[in-house]
Formats: C-alpha cells, structure tokens, sequence
C-alpha cells in the first residue's frame, strides 16, 4: 500500500513539474514579442542618435562644410540604419517562422 501511495506523489509531483514547464513554454512567446519591440524600438533611436551624431561630428569638426555634402553623408547613414533595421525585422520574423515550426513538431 505504501508503494502504491508512493507511486502515486511522485505521479502528481511529475505531473506538477510537467504542467509548470508547459505553463512556461506557453508564456515565452509573449515575452519574446515583448523584446523583439522592444529591439525595433531601439534601433530606431538608435538610428536618429547615430544621424544626430555624425551631423554633430561634421560641423564640429568642419566649420565650413558645405551643406550638400552634410545632406548627402546624412541621408546615406540613414538609409543604411534603416535598412538595417529591415534586415532585423526580417531575421525576427524569420525566427518566429522556424520558432512556430519547432513548436508544430
């Protein structure tokens, strides 16, 4: 009988155990989602930071530099962060993808 009781607390024990792992699997996702905004939104800042900056660094350090380069050289960085940031979403999303495929099999 006491095998039996034994048997039976350590069912309920697993049994714990497995619905607190399953418990936190179902919750990473949402946290995940949380922090992949949370990297979109720094990038942009970090995108007008670097623009700020390398404006900042330019007229510091040229008083007379013409204002079509400045335009130019500003425009460039930004287009690069920006695509940067593409190229982030796209590797997120391409994560997602493979993260719901491992959770299908």
């Amino acid at each position: 009988m006491k095998g039996l009781q034994f048997d039976l607390i350590l069912s309920q024990e697993s049994a714990s155990k497995a619905k607190d792992q399953n418990d936190e699997v179902q919750e990473a996702p949402a946290a995940l989602k949380l922090v992949q905004q949370d990297l979109l939104e720094k990038l942009n800042e970090l995108n007008i930071v670097m623009s700020n900056n390398i404006r900042l660094e330019i007229e510091l350090t040229s008083p007379d530099v013409d204002l079509t380069k400045l335009k130019e050289t500003l425009a460039s960085v930004s287009n690069e962060n920006s695509q940067l940031a593409t190229d982030v979403e796209d590797l997120l999303s391409k994560r997602n993808f493979e993260e719901k495929e491992l959770e299908e099999k």
